[in-house]
């Protein structure tokens, strides 16, 4: 029931056994791409679970920015995240956003870990990528990684030649995707509001 409330939805997905031309490395890494997002979906489900009132965070006066690839969107991304006014998603939080249960206000966030792994694995298999777009456990995230956990993201199909997905993520409405992002947002937000409660009681 948990999962029902914070699926991406968008109805009945392809299967990514159907993509074509995938090497053993490849299809290790889109196994473990997927369980990965089936596990974001579970600690959130269960987070929710625990803390109702995370639904009821309010997400207010967010800045979108829209615009085709390679159209400059990524610096200007960038640029306003650097204004200390504002909030943004880190690569980190994209890929996981439920932080460590417990985790202390002075404590390493052990997804900063998991994700400069990923950027260095990222960086082998494609040396040039980091001359294009900067990555990094800190550095501004784009929505498309974490609509990839709810499976509707064109992240999908720039991994893997799956022609029937390709048709589906064209076809499907995306609300529901947008919607999990939303939910997203608000438990990225509530973490956010218990580490500053616990930093000033820290501070008492």
């Amino acid at each position: 029931r948990i999962l029902a409330d914070v699926d991406g939805g968008g109805g009945e997905k392809p299967s990514a056994s159907e993509a074509a031309g995938l090497s053993p490395l490849g299809r290790f890494m889109t196994q473990q791409q997927i369980i990965g997002a089936l596990s974001v979906h579970l600690q959130m489900g269960e987070l929710i679970r625990r803390h109702p009132e995370i639904l009821s965070e309010p997400i207010e006066s967010p800045i979108l920015l829209t615009g085709l690839p390679r159209t400059g969107t990524t610096f200007l991304h960038h640029a306003l995240a650097k204004h200390e006014g504002l909030r943004t998603l880190t690569y980190s939080e994209g890929l996981k956003p439920v932080a460590k249960w417990g985790l202390r206000a002075d404590e390493e966030d052990p997804r900063s870990t998991h994700a400069d792994n990923a950027v260095k694995f990222i960086h082998l298999l494609r040396p040039l990528f980091g001359d294009m777009h900067e990555m990094g456990a800190q550095v501004p995230c784009e929505e498309l990684h974490v609509l990839m956990l709810s499976f509707s993201s064109m992240m999908w199909e720039s991994e893997m030649r799956t022609p029937r997905y390709s048709q589906w993520y064209r076809e499907v409405d995306q609300t529901p995707s947008y919607r999990f992002l939303r939910v997203v947002l608000q438990v990225i937000q509530w973490q956010d509001r218990q580490r500053h409660r616990q930093q000033q009681g820290q501070q008492q």
